[in-house]
C-alpha cells in the first residue's frame, strides 16, 4: 500500500469511528430527553391525581354513579403509576419521621409519645426505583 493510500485509509477509519461516536452520543442524548419529558409528564400526572383524590375526599358518597366512576379513574391512574415503577409514600400517623422521604411542613403539639413522629400526612410523596420524585408533606409532633 502506498503512503497516500495508507493516509486515506487512516482518514476513513478515523471518520468512521468519529461517526460511530457521534451516533452513540446522539442516541444517548435522545434517550435522556425522552426520559426527562416522561418524568415531567408523570409529575403533572401525579399533581392531577392529588387533586382528584382531594375531590374524592371532600365528596359525598351517596351511591352516585359519577362518584363511583371517578373512584375507578383514580384507581386506574394509581395502577398506571405503579406499573411504571412509581410507589406512593403515604406515612401514617405515628410513623417515624424520615427526612429522606418526608418534608416537615409544620410542628404539632401532640404529646411526648408523638415527638419526632408523623402526626398528619398532608400530601403523599412518590418514589421511583429507590429515588425520590416528591417528598411526602407531613406535620411532625414536637
Amino acid at each position: 500500500m502506498t503512503p497516500a493510500e495508507e493516509e486515506w485509509r487512516n482518514r476513513y477509519v478515523r471518520l468512521a469511528a468519529d461517526f460511530d461516536n457521534y451516533r452513540k452520543r446522539e442516541a444517548k442524548a435522545q434517550a435522556i430527553a425522552i426520559a426527562d419529558a416522561k418524568q415531567d409528564l408523570l409529575e403533572e400526572f401525579i399533581r392531577l391525581l392529588d387533586e382528584m383524590r382531594l375531590t374524592l375526599a371532600h365528596g359525598v358518597r351517596n351511591d352516585d354513579p359519577v362518584f363511583e366512576g371517578f373512584e375507578m379513574i383514580v384507581a386506574k391512574m394509581e395502577r398506571l403509576l405503579n406499573d411504571e415503577g412509581y410507589e406512593r409514600v403515604a406515612p401514617a400517623c405515628g410513623d417515624a419521621f424520615r427526612p429522606e422521604l418526608h418534608n416537615a411542613i409544620g410542628l404539632v403539639d401532640a404529646g411526648p409519645e408523638m415527638s419526632g413522629k408523623v402526626v398528619v400526612c398532608c400530601r403523599d410523596g412518590w418514589t421511583k426505583d429507590g429515588g425520590q420524585l416528591r417528598a411526602a408533606d407531613v406535620k411532625v409532633g414536637k
